[in-house]
């Protein structure tokens, strides 16, 4: 359904729908009949559709419509339940951010969370490298099947800006000195003493 969102919303791939997205997206983008039958399958309901409607929020707000959906029961009555729309997070992160922020977002996130790791390439024997390295590498397996959620995604943020801070602590280590005949040395890790 965020594909479809992503796919079908103008501007889309550049710009995004902001945090409410994915509601946004499927009362604006998706085939109503679609979302109804992914509703009923959510909730466990084995009945014929018979008719839906979208109804707008009473306050005007529209990320807070609601679906009204009446099915076929057993007994051959219609019955109709309405359900909000509470599918409000695609589950894999960067399809996530991809609806809410754009595609420029999710490409700029990608490359401040991955920088670090193609600039510590070179340190494989570092061991803040390593953790950093195998958190990432976690947390993207983590994300690609499911989103980001308050618990965590502050844990994971700071672990970014470790890493950002060691790049930048390791370009600072980086002096450059000149050597007695002019030339230029570069020293590992920090001043030297001579």
């Amino acid at each position: 359904m965020a594909l479809d969102i992503a796919q079908k919303t103008p501007f889309q791939p550049l710009l995004g729908l902001g945090n409410t997205g994915m509601i946004l997206g499927q009362i604006r983008y998706i085939d109503t009949e679609r979302i109804a039958r992914a509703y009923l399958l959510e909730e466990n309901i084995n009945e014929e559709l018979v008719d839906w409607e979208k109804k707008p929020s009473e306050s005007g707000i529209e990320a807070l419509g609601v679906l009204y959906i009446t099915t076929k029961t057993a007994s051959g009555q219609n019955l109709t339940r309405f359900f909000k729309y509470n599918t409000d997070r695609a589950h894999n992160f960067f399809l996530d951010k991809t609806v809410a922020g754009g595609l420029v977002y999710a490409i700029i996130l990608s490359i401040i969370i991955f920088y670090p790791i193609v600039y510590f390439r070179r340190l494989k024997h570092d061991l803040l490298y390593l953790v950093y390295f195998l958190w990432t590498v976690a947390t993207f397996a983590f994300y690609m099947f499911w989103f980001p959620f308050l618990q965590t995604e502050p844990i994971f943020m700071i672990v970014v800006a470790i890493g950002w801070a060691k790049m930048q602590k390791t370009k600072e280590a980086r002096i450059h000195l000149l050597d007695s005949t002019g030339n230029q040395k570069i020293a590992s890790e920090g001043p030297q003493n001579e």
